[in-house]
Protein backbone atom coordinates (compact mmCIF):
# COMPACT_ATOMS: atom_id res chain seq x y z
CA UNK A 1 0.00 0.00 0.00
CA UNK A 2 2.83 2.38 0.90
CA UNK A 3 4.67 1.55 -2.35
CA UNK A 4 1.54 2.24 -4.37
CA UNK A 5 1.08 5.62 -2.68
CA UNK A 6 4.70 6.55 -3.44
CA UNK A 7 4.31 5.53 -7.07
CA UNK A 8 1.10 7.58 -7.41
CA UNK A 9 2.85 10.64 -5.97
CA UNK A 10 5.63 10.25 -8.53
CA UNK A 11 3.15 10.01 -11.37
CA UNK A 12 1.31 13.13 -10.21
CA UNK A 13 4.54 15.08 -9.81
CA UNK A 14 5.61 14.31 -13.39
CA UNK A 15 4.31 15.78 -16.61
CA UNK A 16 1.34 13.50 -17.45
CA UNK A 17 2.13 13.32 -21.16
CA UNK A 18 5.90 12.88 -20.78
CA UNK A 19 5.96 9.09 -21.07
CA UNK A 20 9.74 8.77 -20.78
CA UNK A 21 9.82 10.86 -17.60
CA UNK A 22 6.98 8.91 -16.00
CA UNK A 23 8.48 5.56 -17.02
CA UNK A 24 11.83 6.52 -15.49
CA UNK A 25 10.14 7.70 -12.30
CA UNK A 26 8.26 4.39 -11.97
CA UNK A 27 11.20 2.13 -12.83
CA UNK A 28 12.00 1.33 -9.15
CA UNK A 29 8.50 -0.03 -8.54
CA UNK A 30 7.55 -3.61 -9.29
CA UNK A 31 5.09 -4.43 -12.09
CA UNK A 32 2.60 -5.70 -9.50
CA UNK A 33 2.45 -2.23 -7.92
CA UNK A 34 1.82 -0.66 -11.34
CA UNK A 35 -0.93 -3.18 -12.05
CA UNK A 36 -2.54 -2.26 -8.71
CA UNK A 37 -2.53 1.40 -9.73
CA UNK A 38 -3.98 0.56 -13.14
CA UNK A 39 -6.86 -1.27 -11.43
CA UNK A 40 -7.38 1.37 -8.74
CA UNK A 41 -9.92 4.18 -8.62
CA UNK A 42 -7.38 6.89 -9.34
CA UNK A 43 -7.92 9.33 -12.20
CA UNK A 44 -7.52 7.71 -15.61
CA UNK A 45 -4.44 9.82 -16.43
CA UNK A 46 -2.66 8.33 -13.40
CA UNK A 47 -3.77 4.82 -14.26
CA UNK A 48 -2.78 5.19 -17.90
CA UNK A 49 0.69 6.34 -16.84
CA UNK A 50 1.03 3.15 -14.77
CA UNK A 51 -0.03 1.01 -17.75
CA UNK A 52 2.42 2.71 -20.09
CA UNK A 53 5.21 2.27 -17.55
CA UNK A 54 4.69 -1.51 -17.84
CA UNK A 55 6.15 -1.41 -21.34
CA UNK A 56 9.08 -3.84 -21.46
CA UNK A 57 8.09 -5.46 -18.14
CA UNK A 58 5.27 -7.73 -19.27
CA UNK A 59 5.40 -11.21 -17.78
CA UNK A 60 2.52 -13.70 -17.85
CA UNK A 61 0.76 -12.14 -14.86
CA UNK A 62 1.04 -8.60 -16.21
CA UNK A 63 -0.12 -9.77 -19.67
CA UNK A 64 -3.24 -11.28 -18.11
CA UNK A 65 -3.99 -8.06 -16.23
CA UNK A 66 -3.52 -5.95 -19.36
CA UNK A 67 -5.80 -8.24 -21.34
CA UNK A 68 -8.47 -7.95 -18.65
CA UNK A 69 -8.27 -4.16 -18.83
CA UNK A 70 -8.46 -4.27 -22.65
CA UNK A 71 -11.60 -6.43 -22.59
CA UNK A 72 -13.41 -4.58 -19.79
CA UNK A 73 -16.30 -2.69 -21.40
CA UNK A 74 -16.72 -0.60 -18.23
CA UNK A 75 -13.15 0.67 -18.41
CA UNK A 76 -12.05 4.06 -19.76
CA UNK A 77 -11.27 3.83 -23.48
CA UNK A 78 -7.92 5.61 -23.14
CA UNK A 79 -6.80 3.00 -20.60
CA UNK A 80 -7.95 0.12 -22.80
CA UNK A 81 -6.04 1.54 -25.77
CA UNK A 82 -2.89 1.94 -23.68
CA UNK A 83 -3.16 -1.66 -22.44
CA UNK A 84 -3.57 -2.91 -26.03
CA UNK A 85 -0.48 -0.99 -27.12
CA UNK A 86 1.67 -2.45 -24.32
CA UNK A 87 0.42 -5.97 -25.11
CA UNK A 88 1.32 -5.53 -28.77
CA UNK A 89 4.76 -4.13 -27.95
CA UNK A 90 5.38 -7.16 -25.72
CA UNK A 91 4.49 -9.54 -28.54
CA UNK A 92 1.90 -11.43 -26.48
CA UNK A 93 0.47 -13.50 -29.35
CA UNK A 94 -1.61 -15.61 -26.95
CA UNK A 95 -3.90 -12.57 -26.67
CA UNK A 96 -4.92 -12.74 -30.34
CA UNK A 97 -8.03 -15.01 -29.95
CA UNK A 98 -9.48 -12.74 -27.27
CA UNK A 99 -8.69 -9.64 -29.31
CA UNK A 100 -10.41 -11.15 -32.34
CA UNK A 101 -13.57 -11.55 -30.30
CA UNK A 102 -13.24 -7.98 -29.07
CA UNK A 103 -12.84 -6.75 -32.64
CA UNK A 104 -15.99 -8.62 -33.68
CA UNK A 105 -17.90 -7.04 -30.78
CA UNK A 106 -16.72 -3.57 -31.74
CA UNK A 107 -17.64 -4.11 -35.40
CA UNK A 108 -21.16 -5.06 -34.30
CA UNK A 109 -21.62 -1.85 -32.27
CA UNK A 110 -23.54 1.06 -33.74
CA UNK A 111 -21.47 3.59 -31.78
CA UNK A 112 -18.21 1.96 -30.65
CA UNK A 113 -15.87 3.81 -28.25
CA UNK A 114 -13.82 6.32 -30.21
CA UNK A 115 -10.40 4.99 -31.16
CA UNK A 116 -10.83 1.56 -29.59
CA UNK A 117 -11.51 -0.22 -32.87
CA UNK A 118 -8.35 1.23 -34.41
CA UNK A 119 -6.34 0.24 -31.33
CA UNK A 120 -7.59 -3.37 -31.50
CA UNK A 121 -6.88 -3.64 -35.23
CA UNK A 122 -3.40 -2.21 -34.71
CA UNK A 123 -2.66 -4.59 -31.83
CA UNK A 124 -3.89 -7.64 -33.77
CA UNK A 125 -1.85 -6.74 -36.84
CA UNK A 126 1.29 -6.07 -34.80
CA UNK A 127 0.83 -9.47 -33.15
CA UNK A 128 0.74 -11.16 -36.57
CA UNK A 129 -3.00 -11.79 -36.87
CA UNK A 130 -3.53 -12.21 -40.60
CA UNK A 131 -7.30 -11.82 -40.13
CA UNK A 132 -6.69 -8.16 -39.30
CA UNK A 133 -4.87 -7.50 -42.58
CA UNK A 134 -7.74 -5.87 -44.50
CA UNK A 135 -8.78 -3.75 -41.51
CA UNK A 136 -5.16 -2.61 -41.07
CA UNK A 137 -5.00 -1.66 -44.75
CA UNK A 138 -8.17 0.40 -44.35
CA UNK A 139 -6.36 2.33 -41.64
CA UNK A 140 -3.24 2.67 -43.77
CA UNK A 141 -5.15 4.29 -46.63
CA UNK A 142 -7.52 6.33 -44.47
CA UNK A 143 -7.97 10.02 -45.25
CA UNK A 144 -7.21 11.04 -41.63
CA UNK A 145 -3.50 11.41 -40.90
CA UNK A 146 -3.57 9.98 -37.36
CA UNK A 147 -5.41 6.86 -38.55
CA UNK A 148 -3.08 6.53 -41.54
CA UNK A 149 -0.01 6.61 -39.28
CA UNK A 150 -1.54 3.92 -37.06
CA UNK A 151 -2.29 1.80 -40.12
CA UNK A 152 1.15 2.22 -41.64
CA UNK A 153 2.83 0.98 -38.46
CA UNK A 154 0.36 -1.92 -38.17
CA UNK A 155 0.75 -3.05 -41.78
CA UNK A 156 4.54 -2.78 -41.60
CA UNK A 157 4.62 -4.90 -38.43
CA UNK A 158 2.27 -7.48 -39.95
CA UNK A 159 4.29 -7.62 -43.14
CA UNK A 160 7.48 -8.14 -41.13
CA UNK A 161 5.84 -11.08 -39.34
CA UNK A 162 4.19 -12.88 -42.26
CA UNK A 163 5.99 -11.37 -45.24
CA UNK A 164 4.58 -10.03 -48.49
CA UNK A 165 4.04 -13.63 -49.60
CA UNK A 166 1.91 -14.38 -46.54
CA UNK A 167 -0.24 -11.31 -47.12
CA UNK A 168 -0.62 -12.01 -50.84
CA UNK A 169 -1.76 -15.57 -50.13
CA UNK A 170 -4.17 -14.32 -47.47
CA UNK A 171 -5.71 -12.06 -50.13
CA UNK A 172 -6.14 -14.99 -52.52
CA UNK A 173 -3.00 -14.83 -54.66
CA UNK A 174 -0.92 -17.93 -55.35
CA UNK A 175 2.31 -16.08 -54.57
CA UNK A 176 3.77 -12.57 -54.43
CA UNK A 177 4.97 -12.46 -58.05
CA UNK A 178 4.39 -9.35 -60.14
CA UNK A 179 1.77 -11.19 -62.19
CA UNK A 180 -0.21 -12.29 -59.15
CA UNK A 181 -0.02 -8.81 -57.61
CA UNK A 182 -1.29 -7.42 -60.89
CA UNK A 183 -4.24 -9.77 -60.62
CA UNK A 184 -4.95 -8.58 -57.09
CA UNK A 185 -4.75 -4.94 -58.22
CA UNK A 186 -7.46 -5.57 -60.83
CA UNK A 187 -9.80 -8.13 -59.33
CA UNK A 188 -9.75 -8.15 -55.52
CA UNK A 189 -13.10 -7.00 -54.07
CA UNK A 190 -11.43 -4.82 -51.41
CA UNK A 191 -10.21 -1.47 -52.74
CA UNK A 192 -7.47 -1.22 -50.11
CA UNK A 193 -6.05 -4.60 -51.15
CA UNK A 194 -5.94 -3.44 -54.77
CA UNK A 195 -4.07 -0.33 -53.64
CA UNK A 196 -1.66 -2.41 -51.53
CA UNK A 197 -0.92 -4.69 -54.49
CA UNK A 198 0.13 -1.67 -56.55
CA UNK A 199 2.23 -0.28 -53.70
CA UNK A 200 4.24 -3.50 -53.16
CA UNK A 201 4.54 -4.56 -56.80
CA UNK A 202 8.02 -4.28 -58.40
CA UNK A 203 8.47 -0.96 -60.18
CA UNK A 204 9.42 -2.81 -63.39
CA UNK A 205 6.31 -5.02 -63.43
CA UNK A 206 5.00 -5.09 -67.04
CA UNK A 207 1.46 -4.09 -66.09
CA UNK A 208 2.77 -1.13 -64.07
CA UNK A 209 5.08 -0.09 -66.92
CA UNK A 210 2.12 -0.08 -69.28
CA UNK A 211 0.08 2.13 -67.00
CA UNK A 212 3.00 4.50 -66.42
CA UNK A 213 3.42 4.88 -70.18
CA UNK A 214 -0.25 5.76 -70.48
CA UNK A 215 0.09 8.30 -67.72
CA UNK A 216 3.17 9.91 -69.26
CA UNK A 217 1.40 10.27 -72.58
CA UNK A 218 -1.80 11.54 -70.97
CA UNK A 219 -3.78 8.93 -72.90
CA UNK A 220 -6.10 7.82 -70.08
CA UNK A 221 -9.68 8.81 -70.96
CA UNK A 222 -11.68 10.68 -68.34
CA UNK A 223 -14.00 7.75 -67.61
CA UNK A 224 -11.08 5.40 -67.10
CA UNK A 225 -9.42 7.80 -64.68
CA UNK A 226 -12.65 7.99 -62.69
CA UNK A 227 -12.98 4.19 -62.62
CA UNK A 228 -9.39 3.98 -61.37
CA UNK A 229 -10.31 6.14 -58.40
CA UNK A 230 -13.31 4.03 -57.57
CA UNK A 231 -11.34 0.79 -57.57
CA UNK A 232 -8.67 1.47 -55.01
CA UNK A 233 -7.14 4.91 -55.67
CA UNK A 234 -4.89 3.40 -58.31
CA UNK A 235 -4.42 6.83 -59.83
CA UNK A 236 -2.82 8.14 -56.64
CA UNK A 237 -0.60 5.06 -56.32
CA UNK A 238 0.53 5.27 -59.94
CA UNK A 239 1.20 8.99 -59.62
CA UNK A 240 3.51 8.22 -56.70
CA UNK A 241 5.32 5.60 -58.77
CA UNK A 242 5.62 8.03 -61.66
CA UNK A 243 7.16 10.69 -59.40
CA UNK A 244 9.66 8.16 -58.06
CA UNK A 245 10.56 7.23 -61.64
CA UNK A 246 10.92 10.90 -62.57
CA UNK A 247 8.02 10.68 -64.99
CA UNK A 248 5.44 13.16 -63.69
CA UNK A 249 2.21 12.60 -65.64
CA UNK A 250 1.05 15.39 -67.88
CA UNK A 251 -1.62 16.25 -70.41
CA UNK A 252 -5.09 14.95 -69.73
CA UNK A 253 -3.80 12.86 -66.81
CA UNK A 254 -2.20 15.71 -64.89
CA UNK A 255 -4.63 15.77 -61.98
CA UNK A 256 -6.79 13.58 -59.84
CA UNK A 257 -10.38 14.42 -60.86
CA UNK A 258 -11.62 13.89 -57.35
CA UNK A 259 -8.98 16.23 -55.91
CA UNK A 260 -8.74 18.91 -58.53
CA UNK A 261 -12.46 19.46 -59.00
CA UNK A 262 -14.84 21.33 -56.74
CA UNK A 263 -15.21 24.98 -55.91
CA UNK A 264 -13.21 25.12 -52.67
CA UNK A 265 -9.50 25.72 -52.49
CA UNK A 266 -8.01 22.69 -50.77
CA UNK A 267 -5.15 20.24 -50.87
CA UNK A 268 -5.90 16.56 -51.23
CA UNK A 269 -3.64 13.79 -49.98
CA UNK A 270 -3.77 11.81 -53.24
CA UNK A 271 -2.38 14.32 -55.73
CA UNK A 272 -1.31 17.25 -53.55
CA UNK A 273 -2.88 19.74 -55.97
CA UNK A 274 -4.71 22.89 -54.95
CA UNK A 275 -8.04 23.72 -56.50
CA UNK A 276 -9.64 27.15 -56.83
CA UNK A 277 -12.20 26.70 -59.56
CA UNK A 278 -15.00 24.30 -60.32
CA UNK A 279 -15.02 21.55 -62.90
CA UNK A 280 -13.09 18.32 -63.16
CA UNK A 281 -10.25 17.09 -65.24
Amino acid sequence: MFERARAIRRIKSAEPYADAEVKAALAPFSPSVLVEIARSREAWLVRRAAVRALDGRVDDGVAGALLEISLDAREVTELRCAALDVLARAGRTESVPALRRLRAEIDAMQSPPYGLGDAVVSACARLGDIEAAVAALRLRYDAWTHRRHTGEAAVQALQERVGTLGLARAFGAADASAEELGGLSRRHPEAVVRRWAIDVAPADAPWLTERLSEMKSGSWPRGRRRRSLRVGRRWGALRALAREAGAAPGGAGAGDPRCCGGGRRRRHGVCGARSKTGGSS
